[in-house]
């Protein structure tokens, strides 16, 4: 069962940062303009519109070979744990503009649903990473 989970929770990741981060890529002058328009310092602003879709796509290929595996689930864990905060600070009215530059469908979620998708995510990742890391100690353990 634990198997099952983990193998369905990965696939789920794998589209979600597949479509994600090939969205982006696709319409790539759409996305870099949103994340121009974001109350970041130009640097950070450079970084981001590159970093983020190569992050997407590295963390599904991560996720997809099983030497690397664990190693996708913590980036996972990480990109979308950062994508949450930034969501929470934006309905916290921490920035004075918040256009949105997720990939696909996603963008047209509203804030709060942003936030619970992400959340929901976060769920299925610390899930698939706990039962991962029980697996390989039981296996180490054998």
């Amino acid at each position: 069962m634990r198997e099952r989970v983990i193998k369905f929770a990965s696939i789920l990741l794998i589209i979600l940062w597949i479509y994600t981060g090939g969205s982006k890529l696709l319409d790539f002058p759409s996305f870099s303009h949103q994340v121009e328009l974001q109350n970041f310092s130009p640097l950070l602003t450079d970084i981001l519109k590159y970093a983020i879709p190569f992050i997407e796509v590295c963390t599904a290929v991560l996720l997809c070979i099983k030497i690397t595996f664990r190693i996708g689930l913590v980036l996972s864990l990480i990109t979308i744990g950062s994508f949450t905060v930034y969501t929470i600070l934006v309905l916290a009215g921490f920035y004075p503009k918040t256009p949105c530059s997720c990939g696909g469908i996603i963008k047209e979620l509203s804030w709060r649903n942003h936030l619970i998708f992400n959340l929901l995510v976060v769920v299925i990742n610390i899930t698939a990473l706990s039962l991962t890391i029980i697996k390989e100690r039981r296996l180490k353990n054998v």
